[in-house]
């Protein structure tokens, strides 16, 4: 759940919290009477001459509307996420956590896969998936490309990639396509 989804959802409780609380003293001091200013009985009058109103269909359908999209917003925001954004190293106890940024590291490594010729594009993220930690990376291919030689390089950049993460229960997805003709950017000199 990002910050603005927890600053939201406090914000919400709290505001919530307090009119219930409002409510609840409201209601405890008119059955009492702890209050003067609270009428003896309630004069429903005025509110059912607003829905003989012509816009009030219309006004209570756009309430309910933002009232929708709100509720959907904030279901959205409370999905988990299968995205990984830091992996706990090897070494790590009691004294402290070390920790990496994966997003940087399988971005080091599409960087490193784009830098060919060959491939047009790469890239990636550290996924949860299935309960396996899943490194996706998604690259293009240039129409003509030598795939032994491409798959030789994906081979070697995730090899490096899982060896400096040193997490052995971490896997690589490596998903190729094949880029369209008109797009191929120039070969670069090594």
């Amino acid at each position: 759940m990002s910050g603005t989804s927890v600053f939201f959802d406090r914000l919400v409780t709290f505001v919530v919290g307090v009119a219930l609380i409002a409510g609840a003293v409201i209601v405890i001091g008119w059955k009492y009477d702890l209050f003067n200013w609270l009428p003896e009985a309630l004069d429903s009058g005025p509110a059912l001459d607003v829905t003989e109103y012509g816009w009030w269909p219309w006004a209570l359908a756009a309430a309910a509307l933002i009232l929708l999209l709100l509720g959907l917003r904030w279901l959205f925001g409370h999905l988990p996420s299968r995205r990984v954004t830091e992996l706990r190293l090897p070494g790590s106890g009691a004294e402290g956590r070390l920790e990496v940024d994966a997003g940087s590291a399988v971005s080091a490594a599409c960087a490193s896969l784009q830098s060919r010729h060959d491939i047009r594009s790469a890239k990636g993220d550290v996924r949860r998936d299935r309960g396996q930690l899943v490194i996706d990376i998604r690259a293009t291919l240039e129409p003509r490309c030598d795939l032994a030689e491409v798959a030789t390089a994906i081979d070697e950049t995730t090899a490096a990639l899982t060896q400096s993460l040193e997490r052995p229960d971490l896997y690589c997805r490596v998903r190729l396509d094949v880029g369209s003709r008109g797009r191929s950017k120039a070969a670069r000199l090594h």
